[in-house]
Formats: structure tokens, C-alpha cells, sequence
């Protein structure tokens, strides 16, 4: 089982293993092209410099190397190796931030340096999770643990708490939303499927209705098997109800709708939900007074299969998100916004879907959190679901995205591959603020 601390730090590597690759890519493209985007990788080494040193480091210096150095000798060694690649970090990353200063830039000298950085920091991370972790485990006691927890979980820490986080989820949010195709959100490389996937939900002339005002217009969309489409637009486009009428909570008044070959309008929405369409609606809508646990067993409600295959989906879904397996007994509805959106997400995850449908799952959510729903909407996709986004946080989404929409006043006004609609001039002005 993962101690908590080391979950976190494990976390933050993944996060900074992202941003590498980001740089990676970034190198990459300059040798091909010719052309180097500077802002984006100065914005890639604040994060990294800054990260690292005031928030990554402290946190193992202060507490886990103080720790386990007072347990074992077994560690002095190690822990020294460790904290003189720290400072070998910075001097690697000091020769890049020179090179990329001069005016004089040489593209091959600077990928040279860029990937030595980028190899290092890499190892250095391996080192830690595979030499360090394994000594802290058998050394460390459970007081210990809980000493470094509590530090961990301290929000008001300037180093690591909440503020010092959300600080770098926003600069996080700005390297996205420079980084080019084919990188997706926190860097990491999106497999584009191509356009002519075979489609496993395709809408034909959608139109809806809320008595005689029309939500939905003509909507023609189709969302091919393993990809991950996003349905962008302002409030009150259509958006949630595109999402409704899917799923059956809402009629529509013309057009098709066809699922795997089959007719939706002919499918109740219960039965939807048993073919493989899964709806995490906006609000997350938890069944408050139950447990977190029993949410997550009536999700698997629609499956044939009972006993064993649910225990092992619920320790699945714990897995993804450790913070459910620690509240499975409590009240969903005493959990935080962003749990109940993991919750939600679980939930759906519940009935084994071929399609999930996400309605606004960073709505209400700090950046922090927002990076995590993220992550873990990537990780489904890798799992092999297909998803159908709505998300107003068009940046991150079309970032993210293999197919995007726009939806405004309940008709399509754009699409194209996702990183297409983000640098689209028009979708720029209207829907990210640029």
C-alpha cells in the first residue's frame, strides 16, 4: 500500500516528469522547424526551477531526509547523493537559461543541454522512487509517518500549502495554453486518433426543445471510438442538454441519434446506461446522505456481473483516487467539491462504460484540483473509454482534446481536431480570452 507522503512526492514527479516532456517536445520541434518558442520554454523553466527548489526540496529536506537520516546510517550515503544532484540540477539548468539567453542562440547547442537536463532530472527521480522510497519504508516507523503526513497535508505551509499550490497550477494552466500540437495538458503526448474513426455515437440533425424555445438546433457531431471529444460554448449554448438528450433525461424533438449502430431513440435510458453510456452530470449529484463506498456499489447497478468483479472495480476506482478509499464509510455529502467530483466520476466508472459523458467537471474546483480531474480524465481515456466532454475551461479541454465542438445558441459553429479549434482566432477571442 502507498504511504501518503510518498504518494505525493510520486505525484509531484509525474507532474515535473510532464513538464519535461513538454521541454522535450519543445526541443524537438526547434530542431525540425528551425524555430524556438522561447515564452513557452522560459515559462517551462520557472515552473521547474521554482518548483523544485521552493516547494519539491524543501519538503524531502526538511522532512523525509531528516527523518530517515536519524533512523539509519544505511542513508547518509544516498541522502548525499540525492542533495548534491539537487545542486547539479540547478547548475544544468543555469548552463540552459544561458544558452537560451544568448543572442546568438544555437538550436543544437541548446537541445544538447536540454536534453542532458531533462535526462538528469529524470534519473535523479528514478533514484528517489526506487532507492530512497524503498529505505524509507523499512526504516521509518508509524510515528514518523505521521509526522511527515501531517506536515504534508499542512494548506497553510508558505512552501506547500494550498496558496504556494494553486500559484503553480496557474503557471501550469499558462504553459498549456502555449504548448503546441501534439502535446495535451501538463504536457503530456496525446495520441490523435484520426478523423475517420470509426464512430461509436453519432448525432444527425439533433434538435431539443424546452416547450416552444428551441436548446438544440440541427446539432450534427460524431464522437469516434477511443477519442476524446470536447462540446465547448458559452452559458445557456446547449451544451448540458446535447449531454441530456444522450443519455435519455431529456427528448429530443427531430433528428438521430445513433449509439454502436443502434437507434438511442428507441434505447429507455436505463438501458443506455447498461449498453454503455455513463453520465456524470454538472453538480456532481452524489446521493449525499450514503457512503462514499455504497455511491460507488449502486454506480455498478446496471452490470450483470456482481461480487468479486464490483469489489475489484471499487479497489480500482480506489487506486485512482486514494482519498475515496481513506472516506469510504463517510457521507458523500460531507466531502470536499473536489471529492465529490472524483466520487462522481468513480460512480459512473462503476457500470464499466463505453462512452462516459462529462458535464462541467471543473466547475467550482481550485486550479490544483482542476490539474488532478484532468489527469484522471487522460488516465480513462488510456483505460480505453470514450469521452464526450462539456467543460467551459475551454483552454485545458481543447488542449486535451482529440475532436472539438463549438456549441453556441444550440447550433455548431466550429469543430476540428482540438488543438486546431485553440488556435483558432475566432474561438480565441470568444471562449479563451485571448
Amino acid at each position: 500500500m502507498m504511504i501518503k507522503a510518498l504518494e505525493k512526492i510520486q505525484a509531484e514527479h509525474r507532474g515535473m516528469w510532464q513538464i519535461l516532456n513538454v521541454l522535450e517536445e519543445s526541443a524537438r520541434a526547434a530542431r525540425e522547424s528551425g524555430v524556438l518558442q522561447r515564452g513557452l520554454v522560459e515559462l517551462e523553466l520557472d515552473y521547474l526551477e521554482s518548483y523544485i527548489d521552493q516547494v519539491h526540496h524543501p519538503k524531502e529536506d526538511r522532512y523525509l531526509f531528516t527523518a530517515l537520516l536519524a533512523r539509519t546510517d544505511d542513508a547518509r550515503t544516498l541522502i548525499a547523493d540525492l542533495q548534491q544532484q539537487h545542486q547539479q540540477e540547478a547548475q544544468r539548468l543555469g548552463r540552459l537559461r544561458a544558452a537560451l539567453s544568448d543572442g546568438n542562440l544555437d538550436l543544437g547547442t541548446y537541445a544538447k543541454l536540454a536534453d542532458d537536463y531533462i535526462g538528469f532530472q529524470r534519473a535523479h527521480m528514478r533514484q528517489e522512487e526506487d532507492q530512497l522510497f524503498r529505505l524509507a519504508r523499512e526504516h521509518l516507523t508509524g510515528s514518523d509517518w505521521q509526522a511527515i503526513d501531517d506536515a504534508f497535508a499542512n494548506n497553510k505551509d508558505p512552501l506547500f500549502g494550498e496558496q504556494a499550490h494553486e500559484k503553480y497550477a496557474l503557471l501550469r494552466s499558462h504553459i498549456t495554453a502555449q504548448a503546441q500540437p501534439p502535446l495535451g495538458l501538463g504536457g503530456t503526448s496525446v495520441t490523435r486518433i484520426k478523423a475517420d474513426a470509426q464512430p461509436l455515437l453519432e448525432l444527425r440533425g439533433v434538435s431539443a426543445h424546452y416547450g416552444r424555445i428551441a436548446a438544440l438546433r440541427n446539432v450534427s457531431i460524431q464522437v469516434g471510438k477511443g477519442q476524446l471529444v470536447a462540446l465547448v460554448g458559452s452559458n445557456g449554448a446547449g451544451k448540458t442538454t446535447l449531454l441530456r438528450t444522450i443519455s435519455g433525461l431529456q427528448a429530443p424533438s427531430g433528428g438521430e441519434m445513433i449509439f454502436e449502430g443502434r437507434d438511442l431513440c428507441r434505447i429507455k435510458p436505463a438501458q443506455r446506461v447498461a449498453d454503455g453510456i455513463a453520465h456524470v452530470p454538472e453538480g456532481r449529484q452524489v446521493f449525499a446522505p450514503l457512503s462514499v463506498e455504497d455511491n460507488l456499489v449502486l454506480g455498478a447497478y446496471s452490470r450483470t456481473e456482481k461480487g468479486s468483479a464490483v469489489r475489484r472495480e471499487i479497489d480500482h476506482i480506489y487506486d485512482i483516487f486514494p482519498v475515496l478509499r481513506d472516506k469510504r464509510k463517510v457521507p458523500a455529502g460531507t466531502l470536499s467539491g473536489g471529492q465529490q467530483q472524483m466520487l462522481a466520476i468513480g460512480r459512473a466508472m462503476m457500470a464499466k462504460p463505453r462512452l462516459m459523458l462529462l458535464d462541467e467537471p471543473s466547475m467550482g474546483l481550485s486550479p490544483l484540483l482542476v490539474s488532478e480531474v484532468f489527469e484522471v480524465i487522460k488516465r480513462l481515456q488510456q483505460e480505453g473509454i470514450t469521452i464526450l466532454i462539456v467543460e467551459q475551461n475551454a483552454a485545458a479541454v481543447l488542449a486535451l482534446a482529440d475532436i472539438g465542438y463549438v456549441l453556441e445558441s444550440g447550433e455548431i459553429t466550429h469543430s476540428g481536431e482540438g488543438w486546431a479549434l485553440r488556435d483558432n482566432e475566432e474561438v480565441k477571442r470568444a471562449y479563451l480570452g485571448i
